[in-house]
């Protein structure tokens, strides 16, 4: 039903008897957080609400998905208060909460702040966090502490520094890492990434980090693929 937008909550009244159903993709649809609730004890395992009309209100009709491990809410009008209600889903794995939204009417998004990136350190079970464009701060994520299954995660277009980085190191074996167009990301930043030996893939476009601070990290890290913006420069004509 991806970006399917005649599809609304009259649709959801149809899946009450969809009782196999374990994967549902809702994203770009005009489903509200009224209608979730006829989604109340289906065995779905993976939910893709983003850019659609979910709030703050919908998080409520989510722990009614005992089976839940994969949630992406990105693009909707979201705020701290929302994110709160995620620590009733203990058991997710995967949770996006990045993107905006543009309508006529204007553009939107999850506003995550240090509080709220707080509450997302009870989610011990992650494995997969996208909270590009999120507004919290260095003091907000270095309390991150308790996401040691954490193997993808996505903090670009964010306010964080080398300072806040230092949060890394509590993630025992990041595997992805996409830090894209986070502006105060610069060279002091590289002994923190350097350290990160099981990293395969970085994405440091749009950073402040210099070609000699490519150079290091690519040295310090042989194996790891990593995407500075320069790979699109040497193509251009």
């Amino acid at each position: 039903l991806y970006y399917a937008e005649q599809i609304g909550d009259g649709a959801l009244v149809a899946m009450r008897e969809w009782k196999q159903l374990r994967h549902l993709n809702l994203r770009g649809t005009k489903v509200t957080d009224a209608g979730l609730a006829q989604l109340a004890g289906l065995p779905i395992e993976s939910l893709d609400l983003g850019f659609s009309l979910f709030t703050d209100n919908g998080f409520d009709h989510l722990v009614n998905l005992p089976k839940l491990k994969s949630l992406a809410v990105g693009g909707n009008k979201i705020t701290d208060t929302g994110i709160h209600a995620l620590r009733m889903l203990p058991d997710l794995l995967e949770l996006d909460l990045s993107g905006m939204q543009r309508t006529d009417s204007g553009m939107w998004g999850a506003t995550i702040t240090d509080k709220g990136i707080e509450t997302l350190d009870s989610l011990t079970k992650l494995e997969s966090l996208k909270v590009h464009g999120g507004k919290f701060t260095d003091a907000g994520f270095v309390k991150l502490t308790r996401l040691k299954n954490l193997r993808t995660l996505d903090i670009g277009d964010t306010q964080l520094s080398a300072k806040g980085l230092a949060a890394l190191g509590n993630f025992g074996g990041l595997d992805t890492l996409s830090l894209t167009d986070a502006k105060r990301i610069g060279d002091d930043a590289i002994p923190v990434l350097s350290a990160l030996k099981t990293l395969r893939w970085l994405d440091v476009s749009g950073t402040a980090i210099t070609p000699e601070g490519i150079k290091s990290l690519k040295a310090a890290n042989p194996s790891c693929q990593i995407l500075s913006g320069e790979e699109t420069t040497r193509k251009s004509p």
